[in-house]
C-alpha cells in the first residue's frame, strides 16, 4: 500500500481515505480533489498486489472502491477477489463509510449478499439516470445540475442487498445506486470519471467500445460535450455524502 499524496493534509490529525484501485486508468478522477479539499490523506490499496486479508478494514475514515474491467464473479482467474470481497464485508460490518463505483459498487453488493450478474446489455456513454423518491432526498440530488447525465461503462449489474434502499435506475439497468444507511453508497455508474479518466479508457478498453456499437470519435465528442459537467456533478455528490458521514463519525 502506498500514499497517493503526502501533502499538507497528511499527519496524525488528518482523516484517511483508503482507495482500492484495480487499474491505473480506473482512478479517483474528480473524487481526488474533493477528498484532498476535505483534509483526507489518500492511501492506495491495489488488491492484485496488496494482501487485503491483512488489512484492518475499519482503520480508515473512508474507503473508496474504484472500477475495473473484471467481474466480481471471476474469482477463478483473479483469486485476489476473494480477499477483496472479504475486506469489503469487514468494512460493512465495521459500520464505517464506504463508497464504491461500478466494480466497486458490485463488490459492495456482493459482500452484502446480493447477486451480481451479466447485464442484458452493455451500457456505455453519458446517459441519464432517474432517481427514486429516496434518491431525490439523497446526495444524488446534486446530479440535477447536469440533468442527471453521468458516465456509464459496465456490462454487469447487481441486485439490491437485503435492506438496501434503491436510489437510481436507468433505461438499461434496474439498479444504478443504493444506500445501506448513511455510511454505505453503492454506485453502478462512474460519477468520478473526469475527461482525463475517460480518455484513458478510450485507449485501454477498445473491446468494450467495439461491443457498444459506438466509435471512439463518438465517445470523444460526448466527453467534450458532457465530460466536465458530469464529473463536476459527481464531485458535488461525493462532497455532500462526505459532509453527511463526517457528522456521524
Amino acid at each position: 500500500m502506498r500514499a497517493l499524496r503526502s501533502g499538507p493534509a497528511a499527519g496524525p490529525s488528518a482523516r484517511r481515505a483508503d482507495v482500492v484501485r484495480h487499474t491505473g486508468v480506473d482512478d479517483l478522477g474528480s473524487f481526488r480533489d474533493v477528498l484532498l479539499a476535505r483534509g483526507y490523506e489518500l492511501r492506495l490499496l491495489e488488491p492484485f498486489e496488496d494482501d487485503l486479508s491483512r488489512e484492518d478494514a475499519g482503520a480508515a475514515d473512508v474507503v473508496v472502491v474504484l472500477g475495473g474491467a473484471i467481474s466480481v464473479n471471476h474469482e477463478h482467474d483473479y483469486p485476489f477477489l476473494k480477499d477483496e470481497i472479504a475486506f469489503v464485508e469487514r468494512r460493512l460490518k465495521s459500520g464505517k463509510p464506504i463508497v464504491g463505483a461500478c466494480l466497486g459498487g458490485q463488490l459492495i453488493a456482493k459482500a452484502a449478499g446480493a447477486r451480481v450478474y451479466e447485464n442484458h446489455a452493455l451500457e456505455v456513454g453519458y446517459l441519464p439516470v432517474t432517481l427514486t423518491p429516496e434518491g431525490e432526498e439523497s446526495c444524488l440530488a446534486e446530479l440535477a445540475g447536469n440533468d442527471y447525465r453521468i458516465m456509464h461503462w459496465h456490462g454487469d449489474a447487481f441486485d439490491l442487498p437485503r435492506g438496501a434502499t434503491r436510489l437510481a435506475y436507468s433505461e438499461l439497468t434496474e439498479n444504478q445506486a443504493f444506500s445501506m444507511g448513511p455510511n454505505v453508497l453503492g454506485l453502478q455508474f462512474h460519477m468520478e470519471a473526469c475527461p482525463r479518466t475517460v480518455g484513458g479508457w478510450l485507449v485501454c478498453y477498445i473491446g468494450d467500445i467495439a461491443r457498444s456499437g459506438l466509435s471512439v470519435h463518438e465517445i470523444r465528442e460526448a466527453v467534450r460535450r458532457h465530460g466536465r459537467a458530469a464529473s463536476d456533478g459527481g464531485a458535488r455528490v461525493l462532497d455532500r455524502w462526505l459532509a453527511a458521514v463526517e457528522k456521524t463519525c
